[in-house]
């Protein structure tokens, strides 16, 4: 009843800016079940959904964001922002190396996110998207219907959603650009979210064997490392111990021309400035 009354009272706060309706749930249906009612809502009114667990805090501008990702292409069947806490939407990278120094705090994170995606291009391809906070195409809904209720009360529900519409050329986008803070494994205890998870993973896999492949040639890409390069960078800079440079070497080949013999050069220049400094030089 507690909830019931916290949500009117917010459905009454935004019910002067834009049209709210409340749906009421007799029992805990769980996120599928839940989401789907939403969902199909929006997919009779052809209107884009953005799915948003309760868990998040959405700062300016970000679903703006999201919504340009659907501009930019019309094939971007999903759209997800930045993150702290969602696997491939994370930034920094849940790989980093560098211990998090500082507060915590979502604005926190939100500040530290700025520093390294402004070096980012605004939108980037990605195997799958993620359902904290992912905004969908509405003919997708009408084309692949709604998440699959055979994930039970989670996990895997969006990313096979994502590869059923991925098969006939749909396409997943971050908004590098849009940051959406998020606690994580809010919503169930360690030991549940191992069953559901592993139970659920063994369903997408079945169906979808090219899912893992893809994500893991998604994480080891130039593209990641870039990210992980860039925060790692980000992160030392906010402790004030090393100062980050990197080289872009790609232009290197077996054959001796005049670009090759630049970057080699400055390679061993960056090299001896470094030697007993708080300089650190990565080569691309």
């Amino acid at each position: 009843e507690e909830h019931s009354r916290a949500v009117v009272e917010l459905a009454a706060r935004f019910g002067g800016h834009v049209g709210v309706e409340v749906i009421v749930n007799d029992c805990n249906l769980g996120f599928v079940k839940s989401a789907n009612r939403g969902l199909a809502v929006a997919c009779r009114q052809r209107a884009h959904a953005l799915l948003l667990n309760s868990d998040t805090v959405v700062f300016p501008g970000a679903i703006t964001e999201l919504l340009a990702g659907l501009e930019f292409d019309t094939m971007a069947g999903f759209v997800c922002p930045r993150t702290n806490n969602a696997t491939i939407c994370s930034l920094p990278p849940l790989n980093v190396r560098v211990p998090w120094q500082g507060d915590g705090s979502p604005s926190e994170h939100a500040r530290r996110h700025a520093d390294i995606a402004r070096h980012l291009s605004r939108f980037d391809y990605v195997p799958t998207a993620v359902g904290f906070c992912m905004l969908v195409r509405w003919n997708v809904l009408a084309n692949f219907g709604l998440l699959d209720e055979a994930y039970g009360r989670g996990y895997d529900e969006e990313n096979d959603l994502v590869m059923r519409a991925n098969r006939v050329g749909y396409r997943a986008l971050l908004a590098n650009k849009a940051f959406v803070y998020h606690e994580g494994t809010a919503s169930f205890t360690d030991s549940a979210k191992a069953e559901f998870q592993a139970r659920n993973s063994r369903v997408l896999q079945t169906r979808y064997p090219e899912y893992m492949p893809s994500v893991y040639q998604h994480l080891t890409s130039p593209q990641a490392r870039g990210e992980t390069i860039l925060s790692e960078r980000s992160l030392r800079s906010a402790q004030g111990t090393t100062i980050e440079l990197a080289l872009d070497a790609r232009m290197l080949s077996k054959d001796v021309h005049g670009t090759s013999k630049v970057i080699c050069r400055t390679a061993e220049g960056l090299a001896r400035l470094a030697q007993g400094s708080n300089v650190r030089v990565t080569v691309i």
